[in-house]
């Protein structure tokens, strides 16, 4: 390369940045307040409240009982 040649490609990549630096000011940085609302949340507590009892009671249904259907036949594909 030449002499003029890395000076004009060293004024182009300046003028480039100063470009950037320019538009990404404009478009990425807020000048106004700063300050965010955000809504309240009410702090987690350690008491349990009971549940419904039509729900949770002893004639409830249980689903982690185990259920069998049928007779359980040992060889059900046997032809039987």
């Amino acid at each position: 390369m030449k002499q003029k040649d890395i000076a004009i490609l060293l004024v182009v990549v300046f003028v480039a940045a100063v470009i950037s630096f320019l538009l990404s000011n404009k478009f990425f940085s807020s000048s106004g307040d700063k300050a965010i609302e955000v809504e309240h949340i009410d702090a987690i507590s350690a008491e349990f409240k009971t549940p419904n009892k039509n729900y949770f009671n002893a004639e409830s249904v249980n689903p982690s009982a185990l259920v069998e259907i049928g007779e359980g036949n040992p060889n059900p594909f046997s032809g039987e």
